[in-house]
């Protein structure tokens, strides 16, 4: 027989057997995605003990997309959008209990101009907050019993956290000030301590 011959029968066969690998890891792969992760797993470690490394790769390979999809699945989509419903809806309670003010009454409250708002902002001695589409700013910076040079400085010991998270700083009790929030604990005179909980606020 022709060595041509010979070559082109020989070609031919193991084309064949390659596409006959292919379709039968394809056909694994579809039967193996079906299986119960625990049969996947014993699947797993019989290919290992027979050093079957195609089959602990395709094994593996199937093990990790069930995984991932399991882990897909199981995200807590709802959970999430519910956190966020709750989130909206403490800052719309905010809005309406005017613990938050648009820029023209803020400017009015702190007696300055739209320019030195803007400035302050831009310094980080003073924030806003997003809500409803519109950019809001805490009252509290307007609270006569605070000295709000203490308070920028605060502020601006935060740095560029977003807005909400400056907000949760200034009003959420801290262990480090005994129990109080850093706005009541600036009223008490701790400046330095609370000055000390937001540099460690930013670093966590």
């Amino acid at each position: 027989m022709p060595v041509t011959v010979i070559r082109r029968k020989s070609a031919k066969a193991s084309d064949e057997q390659l596409h006959a690998t292919v379709r039968n890891a394809v056909e694994d792969l579809e039967r193996l995605s079906s299986v119960d992760p625990h049969a996947l797993e014993g699947a797993l470690r019989g290919a290992v003990s027979r050093r079957r490394w195609n089959s602990v790769a395709r094994v593996a390979k199937t093990l990790m997309n069930f995984l991932e999809k399991e882990h897909a699945d199981k995200k807590p989509a709802g959970a999430l959008v519910n956190l966020e419903s709750k989130a909206q809806t403490a800052r719309d309670h905010l809005v309406a209990a005017r613990k938050v003010l648009p820029a023209g009454e803020i400017i009015a409250l702190l007696n300055i101009s739209r320019q030195a708002l803007s400035k302050a902002v831009k310094a980080q001695r003073l924030f806003a907050v997003e809500a409803g589409g519109e950019r809001l700013y805490p009252a509290f910076f307007g609270d006569a019993d605070l000295d709000r040079r203490q308070l920028e400085r605060v502020a601006k010991e935060l740095g560029e956290l977003p807005g909400w998270q400056k907000w949760e700083f200034f009003t959420t009790p801290k262990a480090s000030l005994r129990g109080l929030t850093p706005v009541e604990a600036l009223k008490r005179g701790r400046y330095t301590e609370t000055r000390r909980a937001a540099i460690g606020f930013l670093e966590r």
